[in-house]
Order: structure tokens, then C-alpha cells, then sequence
């Protein structure tokens, strides 16, 4: 493994990436964080604006991912067509249209029509990016990648706080994230061709093989195990956020703010483990990293599960957010070698359509058991997703391409 210039990681060959395709690729995981937390600060206002109910944020919320799944879906032929580059640039463009719609939208049905442009945009940088990071990121940029959505997460709700406590409103909030958006969206349209240059072969290195076709991808067991890897992954983390309050309020009687500040650790523990394990994971091999995460997690659940102490719950949340932290980010950096570099556009972004779905159906499906058996059945469910997690990367891990 080596720091900087040519060299051999993981047993293939690798150059390090532009020093400022790196920053540019940093920025644009923390403009996907913006809007993705906004809606909870602007949705009282755009609810008194058009005169909602309270449920119309699911509709704006599911039309905004059915665009994202669509694009995560096709970002690999996407890619083969038009490069990386060209998909950034486009995607950019898309989710400023859906910013700058919000912004304008003379009413309910306009707003929710624009969520499309938004999720589209959204779904295809966050799959281009991911297979640019997967093919040229070492574990430690690429989990500081992932760390930065969580800057994003927390810059975008202070922006349009401050707009909606000003005379601009939720109005001027979308407005302002369009144009930090549009600015990395132009510096996308400046190194277009850069993204796509293949660097100078490393000697002695075979030709890298043709990309596979999208239909040849579908018939791949291995990425079928990568696929439902990411869906039962990303509804176990969003899961946990999306529960625990209800969980400790609910059930066991925690005071409301303390309830609120365990959720608020979690998610923290989350974007401060991947700036920390991301430090350390060029010298510590990833599928160590991953193997000890994904066989932790089930016993520190447990721990959130069995005990009905608001101390040990809320250590156990901060701990298990630090040992899943890195996991979204090194699989994504080990598909090229799982998967081999013929089949990895395609399974990028099947990885992130998966990975939409299971952090949009996984805490509904919770939802229902919650009604069912109670919330106290809510932690024995993150239990079972942790250990279907640990099983499933068992045996894609056994699947490795060698």
C-alpha cells in the first residue's frame, strides 16, 4: 500500500486521484447532505404556505425518492454512455432545477412535480460519485467521503433556519441551496474530461476488462448478496435513528429531550466514526474493519435491547454508530474487488437503489411490528436486520472474485 503517486492497493492497480477532483468530490457528498435534512425545519412553513395537511410531507418525500431509485437503478449505463463527468454535470443541473422549483413553486402539485428533478439529481451523483470513489479512493478517502454527507446533514438545517427566521423564508432557504449547488455544479462542467481520464497504465499491469452489460449484471449471484447486503444494511442504521426516541419516550418513559439527545448521539457518532476509523483505514485492512463491525454489532444491540438503563442505552447507540460507521463506504470500496471491475458500474448503482429502498421500507416495516408486539419488539427487530446483515456478508465475502 502506498500513500501517494503509483501503486498496488488490494491487488490492483491504483494512481491517486486528483488533488482536486478529491476536494470537488468532497464538496459534492456534503451538497448531497443539504436538502436532505432540510424538510423537518421548512415543512411547518411550506405547510402553512399552501395549507397541507401534516401527512402531505410523505408524498413530497416519496416522489423525490422514486426519482432517486430510478436514476441509482440506470447510473450504471448512465456511466458507460456519458462518463462520470458527464453524469455529475448533469445531476448537478437536475438537482438545482428542483431547489430553484421549490423555491418558485406557485403551489402544492408544482412543488411535489419538482421532487423528481431533485431525487433524480440526487440518485445519479450519489452512484457516479460513489463508483468514481470505489475505483480510485483508498478506505481512508472514501469513508471520509460518506463523512461528509453528515457535514452537509448539519450545514443544510442552519441555513434554512436562518432564511425562515428572516424575511426570506423557506423560499429564500431553497434558493440559497440552489446556488452553493449550481457553483459545484459548474466546477463539475470545468473538468468534465477529467473525471473519464484514464490515468497512464501502471507497468506491468493487466488491461483492465470490457464492462459487462446491464442484463449480464442481473444474472450475477454476487451481486444479488452486494444488493440485499445494502438494503438490510441501510434499514438497520436508518432504522435505529428513526425509533429510538419513540422506543425510550414510549416505552420506557424517558423525558423528551433526553429521548431526542440519544437519537442526536447516534447520528453524531455515526459522522465522527467515519472521520476516525477513516483515518486509520489505509493501514488496517478493510475486510477486517467490516468483518469485526458487522459480528460487534449484534452484541452491542443487545445492549440497547436487554438493559432498560438510559446510561447503558445511549453508550450502546454512540458505540454501535461508531462500528457501523465505515461500513457504507468500505463495501462500497471493496465492490471492484468482490465484484470484479467488468460488473462494478452496474452494481454501484444497484447497490444504491437498494440501499434507498431499504431506508425507505425497513422503518415502516418496524412500524407495523411496533403496532403489533409493542415497542419493546422494536430492538429485538434491529437484532434480526444486524444478524441477516452478518449472514449476508458472510457469504459474499466467500464469494469474492480471487
Amino acid at each position: 500500500m502506498v500513500s501517494g503517486g503509483a501503486g498496488c492497493y488490494r491487488g490492483r492497480p491504483m494512481r491517486s486521484p486528483p488533488a482536486l477532483l478529491t476536494i470537488l468530490a468532497f464538496l459534492a457528498y456534503v451538497s448531497l447532505g443539504l436538502p436532505d435534512a432540510v424538510p423537518g425545519v421548512a415543512w411547518p412553513f411550506i405547510r402553512e404556505t399552501f395549507k397541507l395537511p401534516i401527512s402531505s410531507l410523505g408524498t413530497l418525500l416519496v416522489t423525490s425518492m422514486g426519482g432517486y431509485l430510478v436514476a441509482s437503478f440506470y447510473s450504471g449505463r448512465l456511466v458507460n454512455r456519458i462518463g462520470v463527468g458527464g453524469v455529475l454535470a448533469g445531476s448537478g443541473a437536475l438537482i438545482v432545477a428542483g431547489m430553484t422549483g421549490y423555491a418558485l413553486a406557485p403551489n402544492w402539485p408544482v412543488m411535489v412535480g419538482f421532487a423528481v428533478f431533485a431525487g433524480l439529481g440526487a440518485g445519479a451523483i450519489d452512484a457516479s460519485l460513489n463508483l468514481y470513489a470505489a475505483n480510485h479512493f483508498r478506505p481512508r478517502l472514501m469513508v471520509w467521503l460518506h463523512g461528509c454527507w453528515g457535514v452537509g446533514a448539519v450545514i443544510g438545517p442552519l441555513v434554512m433556519t436562518a432564511m425562515v427566521t428572516s424575511r426570506y423564508g423557506w423560499r429564500g432557504g431553497y434558493a440559497v441551496l440552489a446556488v452553493m449547488i449550481a457553483a459545484l455544479s459548474i466546477a463539475f462542467l470545468f473538468t468534465l474530461r477529467q473525471w473519464d481520464d484514464d490515468p497512464e497504465p501502471v507497468e506491468g499491469a493487466p488491461p483492465p476488462p470490457a464492462a459487462v452489460s446491464f442484463s449480464t449484471a442481473l444474472t450475477d449471484v454476487r451481486v444479488w448478496l452486494n444488493v440485499l447486503l445494502y438494503f438490510f444494511y441501510t434499514g438497520l442504521e436508518i432504522s435505529v435513528g428513526a425509533w429510538i426516541t419513540s422506543l425510550m419516550r414510549e416505552a420506557r418513559h424517558v423525558p423528551e429531550a433526553q429521548a431526542g439527545t440519544a437519537t442526536a448521539f447516534y447520528f453524531a457518532s455515526i459522522t465522527a466514526g467515519r472521520f476516525v476509523i477513516g483515518s486509520i483505514a489505509n493501514r488496517v485492512p478493510s475486510e477486517l474493519i467490516v468483518r469485526a463491525a458487522t459480528w460487534l454489532a449484534p452484541l452491542v444491540i443487545l445492549l440497547i435491547w436487554l438493559p432498560k438503563s438510559y446510561s447503558i442505552n445511549v453508550v450502546a447507540l454512540m458505540l454501535l454508530g461508531f462500528l457501523i460507521s465505515p461500513l457504507f463506504p468500505l463495501w462500497m470500496s471493496l465492490t471492484p474487488v468482490r465484484l470484479g471491475p467488468a460488473v462494478t458500474a452496474h452494481a454501484v448503482g444497484l447497490q444504491m437503489a437498494a440501499a434507498s429502498l431499504g431506508m425507505s421500507l425497513i422503518p415502516g416495516a418496524l412500524g407495523y411490528i411496533a403496532r403489533w408486539q409493542g415497542l419493546e419488539a422494536i430492538p429485538i427487530a434491529f437484532l434480526a436486520l444486524a444478524l441477516i446483515v452478518l449472514t449476508i456478508h458472510e457469504f459474499a465475502r466467500r464469494m469474492t472474485v480471487r
